[in-house]
């Protein structure tokens, strides 16, 4: 039988948030239900150390990529169009727009405007492939169009919950035994 250790986080400088963490050592497998979410991955090869000294050392974006996947980020509707508004002006620098279809690509690109964060990625794509101007403007290569950024829910599971884990989970240390000289007596 497999024994899971269970962690109760509730943060003192952060009332309200909370967390049920779960970790099982012997099927390397994170758990977590929190304010902010649930969080869950399996690490089978993690290498010879055990699954807390694993997690004391994950980044960001590793463990939300990892135990949210595609959920861990959000798309970035103004980080977008500052993106797209940045490539015009480089590309006209550079030469490879004219000064016309330079401005014509950043009107277009002003009247996406009127959409709002809160429409899909997938509605502003479709909006961008159909204007001309904006085509012209990518030469119809748009790898790097679309920004992301953290998904908030990440964001506070990572600030408020994961700090007070990782203080429940870091081994104390142990007391050092000071060794006092030894006289002898002859």
């Amino acid at each position: 039988m497999t024994e899971i250790e269970r962690y109760i986080i509730r943060p003192e400088a952060h009332r309200g948030e909370w967390a049920f963490i779960y970790v099982d050592e012997e099927k390397s497998m994170f758990m977590a239900y929190s304010s902010f979410g649930t969080y869950a991955y399996c690490w089978p090869h993690r290498g010879p150390e055990t699954l807390k000294e694993f997690l004391l050392d994950l980044e960001f974006d590793y463990f939300m990529g990892k135990t949210r996947g595609l959920e861990s980020k959000q798309f970035d509707f103004n980080g977008t169009i500052e993106g797209m508004r940045k490539h015009v002006r480089e590309a006209q620098r550079r030469k490879m727009l004219s000064k016309d279809k330079a401005r014509d690509a950043l009107v277009a690109i002003d009247d996406l405007k009127w959409m709002d964060n809160h429409q899909s990625v997938d509605v502003f794509v479709d909006r961008v492939y159909a204007d001309k101007a904006i085509c012209e403007a990518y030469r119809h290569d748009f790898e790097d169009v679309i920004k992301n950024r953290p998904d908030p829910q990440c964001v506070g599971f990572w600030q408020k919950i994961w700090p007070e884990f990782v203080k429940a989970i870091t081994p104390k240390p142990v007391a050092a035994v000071v060794e006092q000289p030894v006289e002898v007596m002859a």
